[in-house]
């Protein structure tokens, strides 16, 4: 009989499909596991990347498991959209991997789908680089107010200032204006609050 955090992670990667959507993996089962569950549960996650499940990859990242990183990076030039960024994430997670930085940040740059530049712009608070602080810098300027807005949450946070969980920072709202003006002094505020972070 499979034990509660199997049946856990189980119920997040197969059950209801907008609850799976919605919260992802159930990661601190999946890490709780040990054994052949968690054998298993790698098989399972393996078997997931054939498909078109953003998911998998997150999974996988987080077991660290050695003998998937190379089926994530033959992977990654033939993903788009938040499978890339799911899948550029994970290597990033699991060793630095510079062509996933290069992956998200294209995801960001010049994905049609503003959900998936969204998702670019949050992952990359994680890789931080001066390639994907100057690609958030841009981002900025996103014609999508939301991507603006978790562009500048994530540079926020790469700096150490939290950007907000129950209230946003206050930068992060000015920043979704439509105004250019009004936009361009946000911006310019917020590089000053990065610098006298530093």
């Amino acid at each position: 009989m499979p034990s509660s955090s199997f049946a856990r992670f189980y119920e997040s990667y197969f059950g209801d499909p907008y609850m799976a959507w919605h919260d992802g993996l159930d990661e601190e089962a999946l890490l709780s596991l040990s054994g052949e569950e968690r054998k298993e549960a790698e098989r399972l996650l393996i078997e997931g990347m054939k498909t078109t499940d953003h998911r998998p990859a997150a999974g996988l990242a987080a077991l660290r498991s050695p003998r998937t990183t190379e089926l994530l990076k033959a992977d990654l030039p033939l993903v788009h959209g938040r499978r890339c960024v799911e899948v550029g994430l994970a290597l990033w997670r699991m060793e630095e991997y510079r062509p996933a930085m290069e992956a998200i940040i294209g995801v960001l740059r010049r994905d049609h789908d503003w959900g998936n530049r969204l998702d670019a712009a949050r992952a990359l608070r994680e890789v931080r680089t001066p390639e994907s602080e100057a690609a958030l810098w841009k981002a900025l300027d996103d014609r999508e107010m939301l991507v603006r807005y978790h562009s500048a949450a994530s540079l926020l946070e790469m700096h150490g200032i939290p950007a907000g969980i129950e209230k946003s920072h206050p930068l992060t709202i000015k920043v979704m204006t439509e105004e250019k003006k009004e936009r361009a002094g946000a911006i310019k505020e917020l590089r000053a609050l990065l610098r006298e972070s530093k």
